[in-house]
């Protein structure tokens, strides 16, 4: 993936750690005040957002996985297409939007040292994949259209997307080149495979349910997102390196069923980040900051920023309640980091939020954040654990004190 900067696109690789360069201690220091207190503005208009989760609470992307039902998108991916290449059976990738579907089909047919052609069926009319008609020895024969391979040579992908969600007049004639590899005359070379790439209907996109006939003649490949392959994949291709850190660091940043982003976004916020320098930073914060909420939204821009920035802030009951597995993430780090302070600052603003016996009352109706304030507590280090607990017997609040701080929260 080429690098974005503010001047140029190059291939060169990123500077891992920087956003821009540093101007100077004093111009530095004005930049981060401006972006916290934008930060601050958007956490304010925020707070009350919630992180939707799936009911039941389970993750559905490593259930998928461990079930066997979907391939992460990363080299099994790419492994499991050079195989239908291979084998010349024809594929059919079948996820949610920006995971990456075109990009890993185009990863995998360079890794085979093959061509990649891909069109998008739902921009298309006949004539653009049909060809335009013409006479010639008493015949009407068709003329195809130029992106489709004459010649065998080096063999490729001729990659399809958005089948379900062309007309259906448009469906017929390409699902006929992908299964019987011909349209009218045409005939797709030797060493050329149909590749197809389309959104699950079951998840609610506006698109058709493919006949189960012409679905039995593909390699059916369902794919998801997963951080460890996601994470190895932006590493070799230039992704900003605060944003893996970031991804690895938050439950479910890959998933926007529980209030992250899709693989396509990051990448977007990523060069967003790289194309940003040291003037737009001091002249500008909140075009950043803007920039970042409209991809990955206001949360993860908020955590995703003060990381970048080193400008961390304690944690608000707000983040506890309503964003609990990024709170938890950061609790985490702190603890490894030894950042006491900001764990006691946070422990102190939530001791003093759940003081109100109205509050308290809340709490005791509401299962889900109930849970997420006894979580907190229990991941308190040591003496800060023991200070929390004190104080919440103190208020008569043992609802509030985990039974078993050492399970996982």
């Amino acid at each position: 993936m080429p690098k974005i900067s503010g001047k140029s696109a190059t291939p060169t690789a990123p500077n891992p750690g920087q956003v821009a360069p540093n101007p100077g201690q004093a111009s530095r220091a004005a930049a981060k005040s401006s972006v916290v207190q934008i930060l601050n503005q958007a956490r304010r208009r925020h707070q009350h957002a919630s992180v939707r989760v799936r009911p039941g609470g389970y993750d559905q992307t490593n259930l998928a996985i461990e079930t066997g039902t979907a391939v992460p998108i990363g080299p099994a991916v790419t492994e499991l297409l050079a195989l239908a290449y291979r084998s010349n059976v024809p594929a059919l990738l079948i996820g949610a939007h920006g995971l990456g579907k075109s990009e890993i089909t185009a990863a995998a047919a360079a890794a085979l040292k093959i061509k990649c052609i891909s069109r998008d069926l739902s921009l298309m009319e006949p004539p653009d994949l049909v060809g335009l008609p013409k006479i010639e020895g008493g015949a009407t024969t068709f003329l195809p259209p130029e992106f489709l391979p004459r010649e065998p040579g080096d063999g490729g992908f001729l990659l399809i997307e958005e089948i379900n969600r062309a007309p259906r007049y448009m469906q017929a004639c390409c699902l006929e080149l992908l299964t019987s590899r011909r349209l009218n005359s045409y005939v797709l070379p030797k060493n050329w495979l149909p590749v197809a790439c389309i959104n699950p209907k079951s998840e609610g996109y506006h698109v058709d349910l493919l006949d189960a006939a012409l679905m039995s003649r593909f390699m059916k490949i369902e794919v998801c997102a997963a951080v460890e392959p996601w994470a190895a994949w932006a590493r070799a291709y230039g992704i900003h390196p605060k944003i893996i850190e970031y991804v690895e660091g938050v439950p479910h940043a890959l998933d926007e069923s529980q209030g992250g982003s899709n693989p396509r976004s990051w990448t977007y916020a990523s060069r967003a980040l790289l194309a940003a320098d040291a003037e737009l930073l001091e002249r500008s914060p909140n075009t950043i900051v803007t920039a970042l909420s409209g991809l990955i939204g206001p949360v993860h821009t908020t955590a995703l920023v003060r990381l970048i920035l080193g400008t961390e802030l304690a944690l608000k009951p707000a983040d506890v309640l309503h964003h609990w597995p990024a709170s938890r993430s950061t609790m985490k780090r702190w603890k490894q980091q030894g950042r006491l302070d900001l764990l006691a600052a946070s422990m102190r603003a939530i001791l003093q939020w759940v003081r109100p016996e109205g509050v308290a009352d809340e709490l005791r109706g509401d299962v889900r954040r109930r849970g997420h304030v006894r979580a907190f507590v229990a991941m308190l280090p040591g003496d800060l654990a023991e200070q929390a607990r004190g104080v919440l017997l103190e208020l008569g609040y043992s609802f509030l004190i985990p039974s078993n701080p050492d399970l996982p929260n």
